[in-house]
């Protein structure tokens, strides 16, 4: 599709300060913590955060008719955003597991930030106000949709380095995909309500959020 968008280097000009305090507040550490301040600025030289995203939705799409009713006359901008597997392996790759806490926190942060500027590209190109997101698995939209996404991008999912398990989870991890809406939209992680993913022993992939 010629309406897809390729992005890198989302990341440009976030400095690992600013992921080190973020990623201090949801820890509860001091904010100015040496490990936590190290482990930031290895996290923002690994990740190389990209992501794919429409501002279209074609009306022929098969997409547009697997969206909850209610969603279908709302302008949608659906998205795929990674840390990149690199990122991924990073996070994995230590034996402590504080340190695999923070690593994993750290890397939440910089997709954080990487949303938040792919949100403002989005409502650049498409002249709209600011925008937020929903991602699969919150609300109304069951995670199964994530296929669905991964369709609607077809092979430049390759661009990325992504794929879909059986278990309809993005591979690598701190990767995730979505859409991107006007903010007053009252669904998604902004303002999810859903404890399931905390219950069940997992953590929401935007962790910043209060989830």
């Amino acid at each position: 599709m010629d309406d897809i968008v390729f992005l890198e280097n989302l990341c440009t000009g976030i400095s690992s300060d600013t992921i080190a305090s973020k990623a201090a507040a949801v820890l509860r550490m001091p904010p100015v913590d040496h490990k936590i301040a190290m482990l930031a600025a290895s996290g923002l030289r690994v990740a190389a955060p990209a992501a794919l995203y429409s501002v279209l939705i074609p009306p022929s799409s098969e997409l547009l008719n697997r969206l909850p009713e209610e969603l279908r006359t709302v302008s949608l901008f659906p998205f795929i955003l990674t840390a990149g597997r690199e990122a991924s392996e990073w996070a994995a790759s230590f034996n402590d597991i504080a340190e695999q806490l923070y690593a994993g926190e750290i890397l939440n942060c910089i997709l954080s930030s990487a949303l938040d500027a792919l949100a403002c590209s989005s409502a650049s190109a498409a002249g709209t106000g600011p925008l937020s997101e929903l991602c699969p698995g919150t609300g109304t939209l069951p995670l199964s949709l994530q296929a669905d996404l991964f369709a609607f991008f077809g092979p430049r999912t390759g661009d990325l380095g992504v794929r879909l398990n059986s278990s309809h989870v993005i591979e690598p991890a701190f990767s995730v995909a979505g859409f991107l809406c006007n903010e007053t939209i009252t669904q998604g992680c902004r303002n999810c309500s859903v404890r399931s993913c905390m219950e069940a022993g997992g953590r929401c992939w935007r962790s910043t959020l209060e989830c």
